[in-house]
């Protein structure tokens, strides 16, 4: 029998395991539905983007160097992206500067390793480190486990928080961005 859309969607939303999600991902790579935009909701019912196997959640800030920020309170987290995450594989350095380090939005600060690849750090906002994620000291592979979450990378007491206007959140501008990206560097 047939599914209908809204009972889909339905179950995409209802879906907490996120294991429908999954099915549907690998439905729409069977049938090669890479230009489609999916929207399906994360475990804290937030809009998820999948682009082309890649996971972008909504209401994050991405910058162009493939990291991405959230406001908490005063201070802006900010992590690695899913696409530079696979493209990297296994992360096992992430160089941690001291708190305190001045940034400069757009300019590198350190450094992350993988068995393959070295890669700089782009703050995503001008301002002072606070915090590190010291759990990356040990185990750097966090970042491929949960980018978005247990992996994220810094902590900065922004000098304005306006600089995240520069960043890109509309789901449209980051799908044309990302498809150019893999287009110039591949797909993992």
């Amino acid at each position: 029998s047939i599914c209908p859309v809204g009972e889909i969607l339905k179950q995409v939303q209802d879906d907490r395991s996120g294991k429908f999600q999954i099915f549907l991902a690998r439905i729409l790579k069977l049938f090669r539905i890479s230009d489609f935009v999916l929207r399906i909701f994360d475990a804290e019912g937030g809009a998820l983007m999948n682009i082309e196997g890649y996971e972008f959640p909504e209401g994050l800030y991405y910058d162009k160097n493939h990291f991405w920020a959230k406001v908490e309170g005063d201070l802006v987290l900010m992590g690695m992206n899913d696409y530079a995450q696979k493209m990297a594989g296994s992360i096992v350095y992430v160089g941690l500067p001291p708190e305190g380090k001045k940034l400069i939005q757009g300019k590198n600060f350190t450094k992350i390793e993988s068995g393959k690849w070295l890669g700089k750090v782009f703050a995503v906002v001008s301002g002072e480190l606070v915090a590190v994620n010291e759990e990356l000291e040990r185990r750097a592979k966090l970042i491929n486990e949960d980018c978005y979450g247990k992996g994220w990378l810094f902590k900065i007491k922004p000098d304005n928080v306006d600089e995240l206007k520069n960043l890109m959140t509309d789901p449209e501008v980051i799908r044309v961005w990302l498809k150019t990206e893999i287009a110039e560097h591949g797909k993992k």
